[in-house]
């Protein structure tokens, strides 16, 4: 008897199964990223969208976002240690968690705003970074800037918009 196939979607639950990239993307003209598992480098967009769900994705190229989305969903982890510029929202999920630390001092983040959707999402701010845009959350978020150390500084030029 013959096996029909259904439709339906699997995730790699054993480390060894899971993907792994390396390198450069450049999406244009409506393109989609998804990134579901392991991811190290940098994007270019344009006109696009980046959507990630990974745990594991760090962008240690300076990355830009033209007129593209980015989006974290829910629980996804983000580290950007070499700058992120994005003319748009980047906009984060439920148990999300973005980092914006800095390889060398005035790394430069920015975004039109920098939106914390659901509860328990966290921005981190690294020490010398510097970071524009509105931030807002709509539910119990962490937002932290910097370090304890008086000789870093972390700049931030937007607003802050938050539930107390």
């Amino acid at each position: 008897m013959a096996t029909k196939p259904t439709l339906g979607k699997s995730k790699a639950t054993a480390e060894d199964d899971q993907s792994r990239f390396n390198g450069h993307v450049q999406l244009q003209q409506g393109s989609a990223l998804t990134i579901n598992e392991h991811f190290a480098g940098g994007i270019d967009s344009a006109d696009s969208a980046t959507t990630i769900t990974s745990t594991d994705t760090t962008l240690n190229q300076l990355s830009r976002f033209t007129q593209s989305s980015l989006s974290l969903g829910e629980g996804a982890k983000l580290t950007a240690t070499a700058g992120l510029l994005s003319d748009g929202t980047v906009s984060s999920n439920a148990g999300a968690s973005l980092s914006l630390l800095s390889d060398q001092p005035g790394t430069m983040y920015s975004a039109q705003s920098w939106e914390l959707s659901g509860q328990d999402t966290s921005l981190n701010v690294g020490a010398g970074g510097i970071i524009t845009g509105d931030i807002n959350a709509n539910d119990a978020a962490s937002i932290s800037f910097g370090t304890t150390d008086i000789n870093q500084s972390t700049n931030y030029y937007g607003n802050i918009n938050a539930p107390l």
